[in-house]
């Protein structure tokens, strides 16, 4: 193994740790640092999925601004697109699973949302049901 890190995942790293800020300024940042690890990694679903729940925030919380060009992508759409995908790319990630749910649920899409919410706790328990 390696002791070079990759350059997607370095950018998933700090986009995280940006996002644990919980500021407009940090969740800007965030953003762009996820975009980064997509651009270096296309499927790269946790970036996908971490950028849907900042693209989230930032929408719920008014963290944009009218004139900054970085902000024009926060909308519901692009949120529940990057949850998409996410789930597309990583299928059996938790994570993933919890950021689509999400997505439809603020979209409201109730009915694919709570599917979501399931799949995510199935995945979460290893595939048990859990009653």
């Amino acid at each position: 193994m390696t002791d070079e890190i990759s350059k997607e995942l370095e950018f998933y790293i700090q986009g995280a740790q940006a996002a644990r800020q919980m500021t407009p300024r940090s969740n800007r940042l965030a953003r762009r640092f996820f975009k980064a690890a997509i651009a270096a990694k296309e499927n790269f679903a946790r970036a996908h999925g971490y950028l849907s729940y900042v693209l989230l925030l930032a929408h719920l919380h008014g963290w944009t601004q009218a004139d900054d060009a970085v902000d024009s992508d926060v909308t519901l759409d692009r949120v529940l697109n990057h949850a998409k995908l996410a789930r597309q790319h990583g299928p059996d990630d938790y994570e993933n699973c919890w950021s689509l749910a999400a997505a439809c649920i603020y979209s409201r899409d109730f009915a694919k949302g709570m599917e979501a919410f399931d799949e995510a706790l199935d995945v979460r328990d290893g595939g048990h049901v859990v009653a």
